[in-house]
């Protein structure tokens, strides 16, 4: 209400992948047709938290927003937690295609790190890296106006390692490449000098979108096979949306 309101966003993309479903924001959203909701989580067939049928794929919105509640649910038992190589999966093969094609106004971010790699609850393997490049990709939708919340995670060492580099990919500074990452308290330290240097060299950009830098040699998509248990969910949710997508049809 407060972007359709304030910031004058006809069309709102909601992002979720925080690791537990967004039953919350779902319902809130789940029968408005200007408002996009994406969630990517950990399902487990309605065992994993907040164990509700809601967080399947086929729970596809409401009404007139029917195929605007877009649930990748995985379910991992058998095979292995998802990490850089299925999110970006996900990204390129139907978060993507989707955002451009629904063109929204603004995109929120709800930015929980319990899919980072280290965090002890989530159980996933997703990396500063990758979640830079998550972000780097939305930037480049829509009006590229994003917005990322942070709802936490369940390591402040995971946590604050992922933040860092998202805010690194919102103000187009590169990740170190070098293995493994520098410690997580000197990159967030570092930052305020960064971003005020950055800030001051493009003060005078006006109105003009930020440049996107490409993506890194290592997030590409010749990054090692899918994980079976992934490729399942993800083709899921895709037989499940076409109907409501050209995207996934083409």
């Amino acid at each position: 209400a407060h972007a359709r309101s304030a910031l004058g966003a006809r069309r709102v993309l909601v992002i979720d992948w925080d690791i537990h479903h967004g039953n919350g924001i779902q319902h809130m959203f789940e029968s408005d047709p200007d408002v996009l909701y994406f969630s990517v989580h950990r399902y487990e067939k309605g065992d994993y938290f907040p164990g509700t049928k809601d967080a399947a794929c086929t729970a596809v919105g409401v009404g007139a927003a029917a195929g605007l509640n877009v649930n990748v649910a995985w379910n991992t038992r058998g095979y292995g937690r998802p990490g850089d190589v299925e999110y970006l999966a996900v990204w390129r093969e139907l978060l993507l295609p989707i955002a451009h094609e629904f063109a929204p106004d603004l995109i929120i971010v709800a930015a929980g790190f319990d899919a980072a790699e280290g965090d002890p609850l989530g159980g996933c393997h997703v990396t500063p890296h990758c979640y830079a490049e998550l972000t780097r990709q939305l930037m480049a939708v829509g009006s590229g106006r994003l917005v990322l919340a942070l709802e936490g995670g369940y390591s402040l060492v995971a946590t604050r390692a992922s933040a860092a580099g998202c805010m690194h990919a919102l103000v187009g500074i590169d990740l170190p490449r070098a293995k493994p990452a520098p410690p997580a308290a000197r990159e967030v330290k570092q930052l305020p000098k960064r971003l005020a240097a950055r800030l001051s060299r493009t003060a005078n950009l006006g109105n003009r979108k930020p440049e996107i830098a490409p993506a890194r040699g290592d997030m590409r998509t010749s990054a090692p096979l899918l994980d079976k248990g992934a490729r399942r969910c993800i083709d899921e949710t895709k037989a499940v949306h076409r109907q409501f997508w050209r995207c996934l049809r083409e």
